[in-house]
């Protein structure tokens, strides 16, 4: 394996590892609300769920504009091991949680520490190119969402090892949600070791030269003002709050009492459920999103997987009506998350190219704390805002679809918005923004052949 390879498998395990701690916790978040004594009913965790949920997002959306501006100033190597370290430490950390103001303090931190979505797409975009860079993007959003569905399963599977019958004795008895931590923290573990010796500076060093001396372009607000990067950025600002609401809404619909629409899984059923789920993208997303950008490119393909998401979410509710069977309201829910999970990684895909295609190269870094910025924004209000609207809705007793479904069809609104806001950005995104230095190319043609 040569260099390349090294760095590009080291950067894709740290974003498979920042996915993975990002949803870890769902399966048992309701479980652990209740160990810490906030509320004792199944159907009305989702606030506090929310609430842990929202002190991660927030840390994230303080400082991405400090990141991006790292990123941008001082180089994507320093902030990239920054992030890795920060995911085994803080994961550790939140595994001992014994109160509600301990989890919220550790998923806070681990929020301020780990800018890995901004320096990840800002690495991929200069070691892999030109038409390279799609193929890149698709591998890092493909892990992304595996990650995304297997911290659900290691979750689910390995929270609370004494009850199911895991291990006797020991720490992880002693801390029941410690051991899916520490899975998550040991591969954030692997990453770390695997960047660190190979990685070098990718950031051009004229590009260095020009943000230590004051030339390096425009600033955060000039960039967010830049009329393609704005549409682009509306489309991803909804895009984080669909995927962020529809992660903790899967859950909190499936752990609820039957009597009021949900399901009555346990944790280690949900996470089942979504691995059955995740088997779709080891085989075919990837191969579906490439054929769809070699056909359509990237502005068309996110115009029609933007549009699909509408009617996804206004028939995934009806999944109720079976819930009382027993292999038949497995057979559904995992059909209806498998489609979703494609179309959104088709659509997280494409936005994330089209946004680094709308600035030039010494802008990245800025441009991806940006939307990292208000992409955190959104996934931090998202939790706090759907897990209240479920809570309130499941047992308020209204009629279909202001109950449990109410929360699925306001997304289905904001994807209408989302699909609107895709039809206004020009082909010109399917491509890099050519305002790239000779210098820069030379150095990136150096790196791919080593």
């Amino acid at each position: 394996m040569n260099k390349k390879r090294i760095i590009l498998v080291g950067i894709y395990l740290a974003s498979l590892a920042n996915a993975i701690v990002f949803t870890v916790i769902i399966p048992f978040a309701s479980k652990m609300v209740i160990s810490f004594g906030m509320t004792n009913s199944r159907s009305t965790t989702g606030t506090w769920v929310g609430i842990i949920t929202f002190s991660l997002m927030i840390g994230r959306t303080i400082t991405s504009p400090f990141w991006g501006w790292i990123c941008d100033k001082w180089g994507r190597r320093p902030v990239i091991l920054i992030g890795i370290a920060s995911i085994t430490v803080f994961s550790l950390l939140f595994g001992f949680s014994r109160n509600i103001y301990w989890a919220m303090m550790c998923r806070f931190l681990l929020g301020v520490f780990t800018p890995l979505a901004i320096v990840i797409k800002t690495l991929l975009s200069e070691i892999c190119p030109g038409d390279e860079q799609p193929n890149a993007m698709a591998w890092q959003t493909l892990l992304w969402q595996i990650g995304m569905v297997s911290g659900n399963v290691i979750g689910g599977l390995l929270e609370d090892p004494k009850s199911s019958g895991l291990i006797d004795s020991g720490i992880f008895v002693d801390y029941p949600f410690l051991l899916p931590n520490f899975v998550a923290a040991l591969m954030g573990l692997c990453a770390f070791l695997m960047v660190y010796p190979f990685l070098e500076e990718t950031l051009d060093k004229s590009d260095m030269k020009d943000s230590l001396i004051g030339q390096e372009g425009r600033s955060f607000m000039q960039i967010a003002a830049d009329p393609l990067v704005s549409k682009v950025l509306g489309v991803y600002t909804i895009l984080s709050n669909n995927s962020t609401a529809m992660h903790e809404l899967v859950s909190l619909y499936l752990y609820a009492d039957i009597v009021n629409g949900g399901f009555s899984m346990d944790p280690d059923e949900i996470g089942l459920l979504l691995a059955a789920s995740a088997i779709s993208l080891v085989f075919f997303q990837k191969l579906i999103f490439s054929s769809f950008i070699s056909r359509y490119g990237l502005v068309k393909t996110s115009n029609m997987t933007t549009f699909l998401a509408v009617p996804i979410l206004l028939i995934i509710p009806i999944s109720s009506w079976f819930r009382n069977t027993t292999l038949l309201k497995w057979f559904i829910l995992a059909l209806f998350n498998i489609i979703w999970i494609t179309v959104n990684f088709i659509s997280f895909t494409s936005v994330s190219c089209m946004s680094n295609n709308s600035v030039v190269n010494k802008e990245r870094g800025r441009m991806n704390g940006l939307f990292m910025t208000v992409g955190s924004l959104a996934r931090s209000i998202a939790p706090l805002l759907f897990g209240w609207t479920f809570a309130t809705t499941v047992e308020s007793g209204w009629i279909f679809p202001f109950n449990y479904a109410f929360s699925f069809y306001l997304l289905a609104a904001g994807s209408v918005a989302m699909w609107i806001i895709c039809k206004m950005i020009p082909e010109s995104l399917n491509g890099p923004k050519v305002e790239e230095s000779i210098a820069h190319y030379t150095q990136m043609s150096i790196i791919n052949k080593a």
